[in-house]
């Protein structure tokens, strides 16, 4: 079997995942989700945070025990069998597929300040671009996105900077509450549907798992770099969702598509506010293009390592000369272009979420699973505390989440549901043997157990150095 180089070290781990965050999460999402919730907008983001630290930390475990191409699929897979791992990849797949898609059009809403006409054209064409960068290895790729990241926080902590001393110097205290009230437009309700749609823009640490195999010292880097891109990710966006809230009047935010742009008009007092419309234009195009470069990468690596593990045709595990997946690549870029010809941004941001959270409930599942199943292979670099509790909390409230995106969603990700089983049933049934740690428990209990799984950790375990 191929295998990818271990190349990508902590700053790149750091990039791809803090990339994938700010685009959509940032640039896009505050208006959309405003039009639910209002000024508690900024609380949502904050508790979209909390909500996905379960999923983070079992993540970051899973990632250090098991450091496998498209990771959460890998790791539902050898936990839950291949009915589950046909849900969760696919599901993972379309999540990190809808995001790169949700960039560009976020790409398209900055673009449009400046360039009339419809720029659809110019988006598809990036998108090819991206692809294309895409099949000439993951380092190349992790290269250009450190310089897109470093760029973007260097004019973000700036906008915040001249934001923050416009707010003190040129507004009361009174002035600040009164455009915060009333906070919570629409009630409980309203908040917890903006904070299922603000849960998109944590999809970062999903990307970073599913390179996990090309990371050179996954024990160390990968919990380090998810850590460090969530909590400076946190810190931006709920300080810039603030001075957006506090610059742009609530009827205009609630259907603005480029928030930070119309916010960055009474933000900057320390240079021109036409200089600082042409920062944030920068800064938007960075993000967004950083999140659809990292959104092919690690959605790419989904449709291959379903080729290895027979869950789709082993076409899609084809290796190029470059070492990377040419036909997962092709179909991803294509997925990708017909999200943005075909659907309203809301319903990507919408989707995008609810197959997350399918694939989050999952990969809390799969963590209590592997630490209960008692394989004597199992051997993270890293083990998330508070455990089962923090696991059961992850589980709950992603059903939630699901609860108040609202029928629509619900239905696509049930129609989704079917069509996995379906496919399991007529494709993968008679080619995939392998059951699961789950097995294991059923072994104590008097049942059989899937004796696949040790062979398959004590070779990562190998290839980590491990005996």
């Amino acid at each position: 079997m191929e295998k990818f180089e271990k190349r990508l070290k902590l700053s790149d781990v750091y990039a791809i995942c803090l990339g994938a965050m700010f685009s959509s999460g940032f640039f896009l999402l505050p208006g959309l989700a405003a039009s639910e919730t209002g000024p508690s907008v900024v609380l949502a983001y904050v508790l979209a945070a909390f909500l996905v630290l379960p999923s983070l930390m079992s993540i970051a475990e899973l990632s250090t025990a098991m450091p496998k191409a498209s990771g959460i699929f890998f790791f539902i897979d050898r936990a839950l069998g291949p009915l589950m791992s046909t849900v969760g990849g696919i599901s993972m797949w379309l999540a990190l597929t809808f995001k790169g898609a949700f960039a560009l059009i976020g790409m398209q809403a900055y673009t449009s300040l400046f360039f009339s006409g419809d720029i659809t054209p110019y988006a598809i064409g990036l998108t090819v671009i991206f692809g294309l960068l895409n099949l000439f290895g993951a380092k190349e790729t992790a290269g250009m996105q450190k310089v897109l990241v470093a760029g973007l926080v260097i004019i973000l902590s700036y906008f915040l900077v001249d934001a923050g001393v416009n707010t003190v110097f040129n507004s009361s205290v009174s002035e600040v509450k009164d455009g915060f009230s009333p906070f919570l437009t629409n009630g409980i309700d309203g908040i917890m549907q903006a904070t299922a749609i603000v849960f998109v823009a944590f999809l970062g640490v999903s990307q970073l798992a599913s390179v996990a195999e090309e990371v050179k010292d996954p024990a160390r880097d990968i919990p380090r770099g998810i850590m460090y891109a969530v909590l400076t990710a946190l810190v931006l966006m709920v300080l810039g969702v603030f001075f957006v809230v506090h610059f742009v009047e609530l009827d205009e935010l609630s259907k603005d598509l480029s928030p930070i742009a119309t916010a960055s008009e009474g933000a900057f007092t320390l240079i021109p506010s036409n200089w600082g419309l042409y920062l944030i234009f920068a800064a938007a195009m960075a993000a967004f293009a950083s999140t659809a470069n990292a959104s092919i990468m690690s959605a790419s690596r989904f449709p291959l390592a379903m080729g290895r593990d027979q869950i789709l045709p082993s076409l899609f595990s084809k290796m190029n000369r470059f070492n990377t997946p040419t036909f997962s690549i092709i179909l991803t870029v294509a997925v990708m272009v017909a999200f943005q010809l075909f659907l309203s941004p809301m319903s990507v941001a919408k989707f995008a979420s609810v197959v997350q959270l399918i694939a989050f409930i999952l990969v809390n599942c799969t963590l209590i699973v592997m630490r209960e199943s008692k394989i004597e292979h199992y051997k993270p670099g890293f083990k998330t505390p508070f455990y089962p509790w923090m696991q059961i909390l992850g589980i709950i409230s992603s059903c939630l989440l699901l609860y108040y995106l609202g029928k629509r969603p619900l239905l696509i990700s049930a129609a989704l549901a079917i069509f996995c089983l379906l496919w399991f049933l007529f494709y993968v049934r008679s080619r995939a043997e392998r059951k699961g740690a789950i097995f294991h428990i059923f072994h104590a209990l008097g049942r059989h157990k899937d004796d696949k799984i040790h062979h398959d950790l004590k070779e990562i375990n190998k290839e980590k150095g491990m005996t």
